[in-house]
């Protein structure tokens, strides 16, 4: 298995936001729409999740 330099891998990409960010490069970017807080408590009972455990969740 080759050995990877996380913190390179890192940086490489650090710098490759800001130079998206000045509209020198192209990325791919996804928007994604959150849901409304009225249906973030609709989920998660959808989602079987306790009283107890909404607030953990949430946090």
């Amino acid at each position: 298995m080759t050995q990877r330099d996380i913190g390179a891998e890192i940086i490489s990409g650090l710098e490759e936001i800001a130079t998206w960010e000045k509209s020198e490069i192209e990325l791919k970017t996804t928007e994604l729409k959150l849901p409304k807080s009225t249906d973030v408590v609709n989920i998660l009972e959808r989602m079987s999740v306790s009283s107890v455990n909404k607030g953990e969740t949430l946090l």
